[in-house]
């Protein structure tokens, strides 16, 4: 479904405003860790050509709740979400509040398509599903878009850290899993950095998860 871009304008200025109304710690200017070539190549696709982590903190020996109870009272998988959220936290981050408003749209976008195979509008749908007055739902989006990027980059910085790397055998097998050519992975610069970060980052869930513990 498209968007107006007229739409899309309104989003970004809602998004930068509720940017500059937060007490955002996470911006620093500092020498940022350098980024391995993966996140690189990731930010960019993405039009993130701002965000660097200037502190990794704590990574391991970690305790994190590996599930979450919802709406109807039971408990559901929620993976290493908080995992990652706790190291965040710890960590130090720079970036620029435009580009991050801008990669939200993306995230505002997704509602849009969910709300409309859902026969609804957004506001209908954040409203009446997710139970958000207007801001409140931006605002969740723009959170959403800023851990994401965070993430992004904390995988990064604990990838160089533990020398975790996307070899051929890697690339090959998550190939084949997927069912994607490797004609198709050489000539889509898309699916190339989509699927490299993939990887990178089940490798580093998986270091994660080995050496921190989950709470159920």
């Amino acid at each position: 479904m498209k968007i107006d871009n007229r739409y899309v304008s309104i989003m970004l200025l809602l998004l930068l405003f509720i940017f500059a109304s937060m007490t955002i710690n996470e911006c620093f200017e500092q020498n940022p860790i350098k980024k391995n070539d993966i996140i690189n190549e990731y930010l960019k696709y993405h039009n993130i050509t701002k965000a660097n982590i200037v502190d990794l903190g704590e990574y391991t020996n970690l305790n994190y709740s590996n599930s979450t109870v919802d709406e109807t009272g039971q408990f559901s998988v929620n993976d290493t979400y908080y995992l990652y959220n706790i190291i965040d936290k710890k960590s130090k981050f720079d970036y620029n509040k435009d580009e991050i408003a801008k990669y939200s749209i993306e995230i505002v976008k997704s509602f849009e398509e969910i709300a409309y195979l859902h026969n609804t509008t957004l506001e209908d749908y954040y409203n009446n599903t997710l139970h958000y007055n207007k801001e409140e739902f931006y605002k969740f989006c723009f959170d959403e878009g800023l851990h994401a990027i965070e993430n992004v980059l904390v995988i990064g910085a604990i990838a160089d850290e533990q020398r975790i790397i996307v070899g051929n055998n890697d690339i090959s097998n998550y190939l084949t899993n997927k069912n994607i050519d490797l004609s198709l992975y050489k000539r889509s610069n898309e699916i190339k950095v989509n699927a490299d970060f993939e990887i990178l980052k089940n490798k580093v869930t998986k270091f994660l998860k080995e050496n921190n513990n989950a709470l159920n």
